[in-house]
């Protein structure tokens, strides 16, 4: 089957609260370590992918010390960031993964990653069907 031709569906879950929300699992790998799988959004109103530091540090990376000080805008203001190279890795993608520039910070407990443009949505076409399911499909692997 080629890349193109991929096409995944997923329901929508609750994660801590009553709301349904677009969440698949993921996991990061740094030399050759491969982080437990955490729950991430898929968020088309995020310009990038961000993940909470501790995950990082669960698998030997320092995002501080290994990437570069960046600052994050949103809807809470501007803060301090790390951004830093590492491997996304889609257990439901038959495990694939690819390379991308992740931002790093400690997110409030239980807060799902975030899986935003750069480096996943701009990889696919994604299309979500009334808060109920969607599907990921077209996704460029490495």
């Amino acid at each position: 089957m080629s890349a193109t031709q991929n096409k995944y569906r997923f329901e929508y879950t609750r994660h801590q609260s009553d709301v349904l929300r677009p969440l698949i699992p993921v996991q990061l790998r740094h030399a050759g370590q491969t982080s437990y799988a955490v729950p991430a959004i898929i968020d088309t109103g995020s310009d990038r992918c961000m993940f909470d530091h501790e995950l990082a540090l669960s698998i030997g990376m320092n995002p501080y010390q290994d990437g570069q000080e960046a600052e994050a805008v949103g809807i809470g203001g501007t803060e301090q960031i790390a951004v830093a190279p590492i491997e996304l890795v889609i257990p439901a993608f038959e495990g694939r993964s690819w390379r991308i520039f992740a931002q790093f910070k400690r997110l409030p407990e239980g807060a799902p990653a975030i899986l935003g443009h750069a480096g996943f949505l701009g990889r696919m076409r994604a299309t979500f069907t009334r808060g109920r399911e969607f599907e990921l499909a077209d996704i460029k692997f490495d």
